[in-house]
């Protein structure tokens, strides 16, 4: 108990994991309730097979996991650097709660989503899946848009929220909507990522000004994400073995989480004139 009011958004994610296990146990123990994916009646629900009983795609549901490791990580190392001195000012992602917090919570809740729709294959649970891939999305657009153009935490916080409803809404109006909005969102982002590192011309003044991060996480986070991309494309379909495709991505995107958070907060602040590496 000690550890976690020392780490408040370590606290936090566990708190808000208990209350997902539990709903999961509780919709989940008896028959997933609500109708299913249009998936099922095509076969076309990411390779594995549905089996009978609480879990129905086993490999896919339990790979889910590591998304709650990569944000439960990400929310000990926030608590832990500021309790040793290694936050500094001028970066909310080394200098605030909400920010990390908000950013672990992201990363923690793609595991539930992405269990609740593997383990029922219901049209809600797809629902719950696709939000919860917003939740993180949203979060590094909309930081990115923060710091390059100086917005309040509170513009921060109602853009976040309006982003994800919005989006979630047409998620709700047809599942066709669900993966192609979630790309443009995730181009959009990578863009943002393109300003905040373009050079000034020589002479000038950037404007937004330019981010200095340590890129080489960034790297990594694409890295992990192309990974993730191949395994799922090219390797062989088997819908009954243990070993998927789609399993191991859900691996590499929760890696891409982790790395995303390190990068984001290796952020050289004009306050300090140093840069926030992972252990600062």
């Amino acid at each position: 108990m000690t550890a976690i009011r020392a780490y408040p958004e370590f606290g936090i994610c566990v708190g808000s994991l208990v209350l997902c296990t539990a709903g999961f146990a509780y919709l989940g123990h008896d028959g997933w309730p609500g109708a299913l994916h249009e998936c099922v009646a095509t076969s076309t629900c990411y390779c594995e097979a549905g089996r009978a009983g609480w879990i129905a795609q086993p490999a896919n549901t339990w790979s889910s996991l590591a998304f709650i490791a990569a944000g439960l990580a990400i929310a000990w190392h926030a608590g832990w650097a500021r309790s040793t001195a290694r936050s500094a000012p001028g970066n909310p992602l080394a200098s605030t709660h909400f920010y990390p917090g908000l950013l672990a919570l992201s990363v923690c809740f793609l595991g539930p989503g992405a269990m609740f729709f593997h383990a029922s294959l219901t049209d809600w649970g797809g629902i719950l899946d696709i939000a919860s891939m917003y939740l993180f999305l949203n979060f590094w657009l909309l930081y990115n848009l923060k710091r390059l153009y100086g917005w309040s935490d509170s513009a921060f916080l109602m853009a976040y929220v309006l982003a994800t409803v919005t989006l979630t809404s047409a998620r709700l109006l047809s599942p066709a909507y669900g993966v192609p909005v979630f790309v443009v969102v995730a181009t959009v982002a990578l863009l943002t990522e393109w300003v905040a590192a373009r050079p000034a011309d020589p002479g000038e003044t950037a404007s937004p000004p330019r981010i200095e991060r340590d890129r080489r996480w960034l790297w990594v986070a694409l890295g992990s994400l192309a990974i993730a991309r191949a395994a799922e494309t090219f390797m062989p379909c088997n819908p009954s073995s243990l070993i998927q495709g789609h399993a191991v991505l859900h691996l590499f995107h929760a890696l891409l989480g982790a790395s995303a958070y390190v990068y984001l907060r290796s952020e050289q602040t004009h306050e300090t004139g140093t840069t926030l590496h992972p252990g600062a």
